[in-house]
């Protein structure tokens, strides 16, 4: 069982150069933990807000890791 803490992993988006340097790693790391997923399209899209159904999908995901 991986924490959080222990969790390391790269961004594999097709827009991963958008995200911002403080956040690669955290990204990595909920990306390798399986908490996000990106979009379909293979995208991570760092600059759009985060809708209320992603948000529960992300709550969900770390709840039932």
């Amino acid at each position: 069982y991986r924490t959080l803490k222990d969790a390391t992993g790269t961004a594999n988006f097709s827009d991963a150069a958008d995200i911002a340097d403080y956040a690669k790693d955290a990204v990595g790391a909920l990306t390798g933990l399986k908490i996000l997923n990106g979009f379909e399209d293979g995208s991570f899209k760092p600059s759009a807000s985060c809708t209320r159904a992603q948000a529960a999908v992300i709550i969900y995901n770390y709840l039932n890791r």
